[in-house]
């Protein structure tokens, strides 16, 4: 993307955090994605969550100077470990967090990152973020999260960044290197939540701008044993809470009004719900036992335009089934 890589300074020093927990069938190919990165002031650091499987011999292999092995023990939980990674280990000015079942697909992602930041020279500067994959364990690609934007990189304000987020979901948490001092002056990944990267991110914009790249860098690897997939309905709508959260916290900031927030909260609590429901619908044995769940313990659902349109879309057969 860029022709002038060797322009790009040298002197931010990266963090490429991979927290894992039994993972040994994909741990291995994340650190190597991580150390082909060709900006030379990176640190590669996994932490390991006591993972009771061949995670440590895998990783103690490993001799590249660059690259830190550390094991928690006792074992933290998920969210936990993220903040241990941040908190406690980098020590970059700048991180990219990198589950230990994803992978990055661009070796100059990191160097063009930079060079961005660099270029840019936006002291409200709060992260870059690029595009990914979404593939299945069959390897086929089932999606793609790419900022939507028509040259190779702009930034843009996180007010338009946070807004726009209602319109199109384009986040990727293994593809937003993001400033580490800003970020833990809000308290990131605060909640144990399903989705607290999305939530600690939303309220980073909300501090400054964010960089686009237009390209894809990463693989999100939808194995099917990922946390986010295999939760259950009462922790997905648990989940919601980041939803509020962030809309809490454009009101603090006053980057929102509160009308203009909470319209944002109903339009994406509106999306978040939908697709939580109507993936309990297809996947359920008995489908109008489901529904009638949903509407007794969230009646409100059924004015959701969203989810009477997808409802629609189920003929009787099909709820019968």
């Amino acid at each position: 993307m860029f022709n002038d890589r060797e322009l790009i300074t040298m002197d931010l020093r990266i963090s490429i955090l991979i927290p894992t927990y039994n993972q040994p069938l994909y741990i291995k190919r994340s650190v190597d994605s991580a150390l082909a990165q060709d900006y030379p002031n990176i640190e590669v650091i996994v932490s390991d969550d006591s993972s009771s499987d061949d995670t440590k011999n895998i990783l103690e292999e490993i001799t590249d100077k660059r690259f830190k092995y550390i094991r928690n023990n006792p074992r933290l939980g998920r969210v936990e470990n993220y903040r241990t990674c941040l908190y406690k280990y980098s020590t970059g000015s700048w991180a990219l967090n990198l589950d230990g079942d994803d992978y990055l697909t661009d070796p100059h992602f990191i160097s063009d990152a930079v060079n961005l930041i660099e270029s840019f020279n936006d002291k409200n500067l709060v992260f870059v973020q690029a595009g990914g994959y979404l593939i299945d364990k069959d390897g086929s690609k089932t999606g793609q999260r790419m900022p939507k934007i028509k040259t190779e990189h702009c930034i843009v304000s996180g007010k338009q960044y946070v807004c726009d987020f209602a319109k199109k979901r384009r986040f990727l948490h293994l593809t937003s290197l993001y400033n580490t001092a800003t970020a833990k002056s809000i308290d990131f990944y605060r909640y144990d939540i399903l989705s607290t990267d999305l939530e600690s991110f939303l309220r980073l914009a909300l501090l400054g701008n964010v960089a686009l790249l237009n390209k894809n860098v990463g693989v999100w690897f939808q194995h099917g044993k990922n946390t986010s997939s295999s939760s259950s309905i009462n922790k997905k709508l648990e989940n919601t809470l980041w939803i509020d959260s962030v809309c809490d916290f454009a009101l603090q900031t006053k980057t929102l009004t509160k009308f203009k927030a909470n319209i944002w909260c109903y339009i994406v609590k509106q999306q978040e719900l939908t697709g939580h429901f109507m993936v309990e619908i297809s996947e359920s044995k008995n489908r109008l036992k489901t529904l009638w769940w949903i509407f007794v313990h969230y009646p409100a659902t059924f004015f959701f335009p969203v989810f009477v349109k997808k409802l629609i879309g189920y003929n009787f057969r099909q709820l019968l089934g």
